[in-house]
């Protein structure tokens, strides 16, 4: 047989096997590899005990490179061989980048941008293209549907898109570029920003077709703003699919520009299987396509996706003081992981959710970020920690503010700190009715105004009461502890309690977590036994901390 048919063979088995691994692994009740094994060796009717011994080897994490040399013994060829083989990420000379590059003005040596070759191949990136181009879309019929008054980006950006949500393929690319050089410039990275150690990629893997005079301007990258910093904190990853500099295509070039000089710039070269790792401050663009001899078929593929980062989200107790709630902010930033912190007040009870953040200018950022998200399908990291009912319950209502704003986001941990509780909405609030009054009444500065308004929310309050105790069932406390419970089982929980505690008793947790471990949920349990409500932390710092650093350990990767 003639070596191009050869060749044209083992291309043409390379995309029938990684079109399986795609089919198998975007279905979760259907992604065993020892079932794809049989299939495909069914189909090129090939001794198949050197994929169980493989596929044994994959499901224990064991080195496979042994396995794949016993093919050679079962009768493949070396061209059935190269289905099973992929290189070995390598670092790629990378352009300098030009001055000013970086939005915040970041030293050369210390800006996150890596090459790496051969981090997909060949016969992944043709599967890609083939599975993902049917539900292709243009990204300006998708603005325009964003905009119904028609109004378009200022800049030229089009392009076409299509997405895929697999994990399992997005977690087999993560493990590769941990395995590669590039990995210690990320964990630079990590260290640099004190965002904590990446959760690895995004799973919606985006499509980009450009053809024609598709482009994509200069612009910076956004994912999730950091109010407190002023910068953003994941990784963009850039996985070109196909060949540039004339092969496939000519032109299209990811370049680098000085935004105070844009002449002055560099550029990468997209290659098959080539991804690029930068930092979202960059300033770039993805240049046009250069159509030589008037070829009107050319197109660039590219992949994109991004490194997940997590954000911790410290919901305080019920009119905590600032500087009570900040040292668990400090305990997380010393971990290494961005924090944001939520103030709870009375009013989140019964609020809807889309007035919560006129009250709270984290849950502003927050809407921001679900904005950002839902238009460049990104995604969130969060991680809340819950302190009190009043944390609950600030925690459930940015949820559903999130989810009504169409962010996608997950949550890969919750923590309860003298949390949660079944209790009444009245017995949580005894004692501080003038504060919550005081909340509602803040901006009245006429004092008959004022009489006014207490009185009539007074009697608001006591038909509220009224209303929603134990005849006319639960309150909305209760509602909301139940729901934090029964939903999301598969979330990790830590709780952190005391016997001691008065205010939300060690029974009332012990239920909670009696009613967690009965879902199946995975949970780590403290009880501090001699501290009071809300104060596990400052009666014991160093159990505290090592607490939550076991459990983010455990079940945060």
């Amino acid at each position: 047989m003639a070596a191009s048919n050869v060749n044209a063979m083992a291309g043409s088995m390379q995309e029938e096997f990684a079109t399986m691994i795609f089919k198998y692994s975007a279905s979760p009740k259907d992604n065993d590899l020892g079932k794809l094994a049989h299939e495909f060796a069914a189909l090129r009717n090939m001794n198949l005990k050197p994929l169980k011994l493989l596929n044994h080897a994959i499901q224990q994490s064991q080195p496979t490179s042994e396995f794949v040399e016993h093919l050679t013994h079962a009768g493949w060829s070396s061209a059935a061989r190269s289905v099973l083989t992929c290189r070995q990420p390598t670092l790629a000379e990378k352009p300098t980048l030009p001055a000013n590059v970086h939005r915040y003005g970041c030293v050369k040596d210390d800006i996150m941008f890596e090459v790496l070759d051969s981090v997909l191949t060949d016969a992944e990136c043709r599967a890609l293209i083939n599975r993902m181009s049917p539900a292709l879309k243009s990204v300006s019929g998708a603005l325009s549907r964003l905009h119904p008054l028609g109004e378009q980006r200022a800049s030229k950006t089009e392009y076409c898109l299509s997405v895929m949500e697999n994990k399992r393929f997005a977690d087999v690319i993560w493990q590769r570029l941990m395995d590669s050089e590039a990995f210690a410039s990320i964990y630079k990275y990590t260290q640099r920003e004190g965002c904590g150690m990446p959760l690895g990629l995004a799973p919606r893997l985006r499509l980009l077709r450009y053809e024609g005079s598709d482009r994509f301007d200069a612009h910076y990258d956004r994912i999730v703003p950091d109010e407190a910093t002023g910068s953003e904190s994941l990784i963009t990853v850039l996985i070109y699919l196909n060949d540039g500099g004339g092969v496939d295509f000519s032109g299209g070039e990811t370049l680098y520009i000085n935004p105070e000089n844009m002449a002055e710039s560099v550029g990468v070269v997209p290659q098959r299987g080539r991804v690029v790792l930068f930092e979202h401050c960059l300033y770039h663009s993805g240049s046009p396509l250069q159509h030589i001899d008037d070829s009107a078929n050319q197109r660039k593929y590219v992949m994109r996706t991004d490194i997940l980062v997590p954000l911790v989200l410290v919901c305080g107790w019920m009119h905590a003081p600032s500087r009570g709630v900040a040292k668990y902010a400090n305990l997380f930033q010393r971990l290494g992981y961005r924090t944001e912190v939520v103030e709870s007040h009375a009013g989140h009870l019964f609020m809807p959710p889309a007035w919560i953040h006129a009250k709270s200018p984290t849950v502003a950022a927050l809407e921001s970020a679900a904005s950002i998200a839902n238009n460049d399908d990104t995604e969130l990291v969060i991680i809340p920690h819950l302190i009190s009912g009043g944390g609950c319950i600030s925690w459930y209502c940015v949820e559903r503010h999130l989810r009504q704003r169409g962010a996608r986001f997950f949550v890969p941990a919750m923590i309860f700190d003298s949390s949660p509780n079944s209790g009444k909405g009245f017995d949580v609030f005894e004692g501080s009715f003038d504060k919550i009054l005081d909340d509602f009444t803040s901006t009245t500065t006429s004092p008959v105004k004022r009489w006014i308004a207490r009185t009539v929310l007074k009697a608001g309050w006591a038909a509220v009461m009224l209303r929603w105790s134990g005849r006319f069932g639960p309150d909305p406390l209760q509602r909301n502890f139940a729901k934090l419970i029964i939903a999301d089982a598969a979330i990790p929980k830590l709780f952190l309690y005391s016997s001691n505690d008065v205010i939300i008793t060690a029974p009332e947790v012990e239920e909670a977590i009696a009613a967690a471990a009965a879902g199946g949920t995975p949970l780590d349990q403290v009880n501090f036994h001699t501290s009071l409500h809300v104060s596990h932390y400052l009666d014991y710092p160093e159990v505290y901390e090592q607490s939550i650093v076991n459990f983010l350990t455990k079940y945060v990767p």
